[in-house]
């Protein structure tokens, strides 16, 4: 599918996708193990300041998000790390298919996340950038009723302007519901 502006030929955003049933062949293998992390609940909510331009932002104000390693960008007192960042992520209307079932789709936020990754790599102190994706793809490996979902996110290579991550999404139960990889490209804010 290639989605274009109303007076463009060039595509602005190019869909790729493949539907294919589900067959048994006797085969389940999921790894890694998602990460040793508290539950979503036992997890305070974040208090961003007023002044934290991205609190206002409408998407911001229609999921909830829980950080279980990493550090908000707000917080000025840790030292920068490895680029990895995990965090429970709820939408405030949880989309649901018919059947109850989480909709699939619903996966694709929290599999566009390597921005808190690579706030973890840059640290407290590192001028704000935005991370824009160039490419993500998205493989959905499972259905979840679950309404919280574990996003575990790692940079493997940043630089020039671009970053290379990946997410595992698992839900509540751990068990792996997607995995993404992203190319993006760093802007100043």
């Amino acid at each position: 599918v290639d989605m274009r502006a109303r007076d463009d030929s060039t595509p602005a955003l190019r869909v790729g996708c493949v539907f294919a049933p589900k067959r048994d062949e006797g085969v389940a293998v999921s790894n890694p193990d998602a990460p040793d992390v508290p539950e979503p609940m036992e997890i305070d909510p974040p208090q961003p300041p007023d002044d934290f331009p991205a609190a206002k932002l409408k998407y911001n104000q229609s999921v909830e998000i829980r950080t279980a390693i990493g550090n908000m960008p707000w917080d000025m007192d840790w030292q920068p790390g490895a680029a990895h960042w995990a965090g429970w992520f709820r939408f405030v209307n949880t989309p649901r298919l018919a059947n109850g079932l989480l909709d699939p789709l619903s996966s694709v936020p929290p599999c566009d996340m390597l921005g808190p990754a690579l706030l973890q790599a840059r640290g407290p102190a590192a001028e704000g950038k935005l991370v824009i994706s160039l490419d993500l793809t998205i493989q959905f490996l499972a259905d979840t009723d679950s309404e919280w979902l574990l996003q575990d996110t790692r940079v493997q290579h940043a630089a020039n302007g671009y970053a290379l991550g990946t997410v595992h999404l698992w839900d509540q139960q751990r068990r792996l519901v997607a995995f993404a990889t992203q190319r993006a490209m760093i802007r100043p804010r």
